[in-house]
């Protein structure tokens, strides 16, 4: 009875992971880390670094319509990265380009 128990309470923690894993984004940067939920059930986009580098730039993360619609944006505020007008430049910018 004793193996039932533990069987049936490590796949509920399991399944715990994996819900919270096709559920929220988990964004960090160095040790700073936050959660955003997402929009839809998916494994698309659930860790995201958005440190700058000469590859990931704030205007490339923003540029995906799921990470902006997210707020991956207004963390990045928090983080330091880019300021509030910055954001908003972008964000305005790529829903322009979204609607076109």
């Amino acid at each position: 009875m004793g193996k039932v128990i533990k069987k049936f309470i490590l796949l509920a923690i399991a399944a715990g992971i994996v819900y919270g894993l096709l559920s929220y984004h988990i964004v960090f940067q160095g040790t700073q880390v936050t959660t955003l939920p997402k929009s839809d059930y998916t494994f698309d986009w659930t860790f995201v670094n958005v440190s700058p580098t000469e590859f990931r730039t704030p205007e490339k993360i923003l540029s995906d319509d799921t990470l902006r619609n997210a707020g991956v944006g207004e963390v990045m505020v928090d983080f330091g990265i880019i300021s509030e007008e910055k954001r908003t430049a972008l964000e305005e910018k790529f829903r322009q380009q979204q609607w076109q």
